[in-house]
């Protein structure tokens, strides 16, 4: 008994023994890893640690994923594949825009001019006439005098000149080509003034030719007149063209009215321009404008106003012309008369 209490007595104090020696060794292991870190969780499942997240802003690089088969893709196949598309899309826009360029090279447009210029030439002059120019070559009248006829015609916004290269311009290209078709008519030599006249053809000739050479001069009322009755024999000659009756008509009533103050018979020579020009044309217009005028010269302030009113009215579709502009300037002059 005594013998069996000994052994118990024995076996405690080993226990007791080991025990502090494992005390020891957990208070030794919990000094060197930090005390705050270590939980002595004895019987407990500790759990896991989360892993840290990733800083605000930053995106984890992942391989990307085709779409057909969920496989990662080669981030340098990925760029080239990139590269080439754009490559293919600059050259694909390099090829419609030359395409582009050579359509517009093969149908250029043309955009509208604000000035047409007819350049009349007694002397050589270029070949090819730039856009919006027209040249027309005198081979027997001196530009200068061709000029100043047919500014009485169609009238221009402004001239500029020598005597063998005069410039006319025009607002529009309807009177830059009328001014032009006109103005070969008018290609006759002064002396054809001398010649006797066997047809009217020809008498056209010694009018134009004694018009080209006189009309800057001074000359006696009885001169003028007769120069005014020569172009009047033309107004009614059908061995003319239209085009040569009207601008004989134009003239005879410049003459009568500017020159011989004859203002009665310039009307009535005036209406003969007016019925010859074709209902709503250019050359109409200029002789209802004419008309006004000499009413206006005259006294006859209602009658050119109401002529000046019915060129607004009628000839709209001149309303960019220079003589269009002229005739508001006229009305408007008469409207401020009559305040």
């Amino acid at each position: 008994m005594n013998l069996l209490a000994c052994l118990t007595c024995v076996s405690l104090r080993q226990y007791a023994t080991g025990l502090a020696v494992l005390c020891v060794l957990a208070v030794s292991i919990a000094s060197i890893a930090g005390c705050e870190d270590v939980q002595l969780g004895f019987g407990t499942d500790q759990a896991s640690p989360k892993p840290a997240g990733l800083p605000i802003g930053h995106l984890e690089s992942q391989p990307a994923k085709n779409a057909s088969d969920g496989t990662a893709s080669n981030p340098t196949s990925s760029a080239g594949s990139t590269a080439r598309l754009a490559k293919k899309h600059d050259e694909k826009k390099a090829s419609q825009s030359a395409s582009l360029r050579n359509k517009e090279a093969r149908n250029p447009v043309s955009a509208p001019l604000n000035i047409y210029q007819l350049v009349l030439l007694s002397e050589p002059g270029p070949a090819v006439a730039p856009i919006g120019t027209k040249h027309v070559r005198l081979n027997h009248a001196k530009a200068k005098d061709v000029a100043a006829i047919l500014m009485l015609l169609y009238v221009p916004a402004g001239p500029s000149g020598s005597d063998n290269r005069y410039t006319l311009i025009y607002t529009t290209s309807l009177e830059l080509d009328r001014a032009a078709a006109a103005a070969q008519l008018w290609d006759v030599s002064s002396r054809a003034s001398s010649q006797p006249a066997t047809t009217m053809q020809s008498a056209w000739d010694r009018c134009a030719g004694e018009l080209l050479l006189n009309f800057d001069r001074n000359h006696s009322t009885d001169e003028w007149r007769h120069l005014a009755d020569q172009l009047s024999q033309l107004v009614i000659s059908a061995e003319v063209t239209r085009l040569q009756r009207w601008m004989s008509a134009m003239l005879a009533g410049e003459i009568l009215a500017n020159r011989v103050y004859d203002y009665a018979s310039a009307d009535l020579i005036y209406q003969q321009a007016e019925s010859l020009a074709e209902p709503g044309s250019y050359e109409q217009m200029a002789a209802m404008f004419a008309r006004s005028c000499s009413f206006y010269q005259d006294g006859k302030r209602q009658q050119a106003r109401k002529q000046c009113e019915a060129i607004i009215g009628q000839f709209s579709q001149f309303r960019e012309c220079e003589l269009f502009a002229r005739t508001r300037q006229t009305l408007a002059a008469l409207e401020r008369g009559n305040r």
